[in-house]
C-alpha cells in the first residue's frame, strides 16, 4: 500500500488512468517492473549485509 501511494504521490497512476496511449501504459508497466526488481534487489543485498 505505501508503496502505491509513492506512486500516485508522483503521479505516476493518474498518468496511466488518464492516457489512452498503449505506449505510455507499456512504458509504466516496464518501470513499474523495474522498481519491483530494484526493490528485491535491495532486499537480497540487505539480508546479505544483515548475515
Amino acid at each position: 500500500m505505501a508503496l502505491l501511494k509513492k506512486y500516485n504521490n508522483f503521479g505516476v497512476l493518474s498518468m496511466a488512468h488518464n492516457t489512452r496511449s498503449m505506449k505510455d501504459t507499456t512504458f509504466l508497466l516496464r518501470y513499474l517492473e523495474f522498481e519491483k526488481d530494484l526493490l528485491s534487489l535491495e532486499i537480497t543485498f540487505r539480508v546479505w549485509i544483515d548475515k
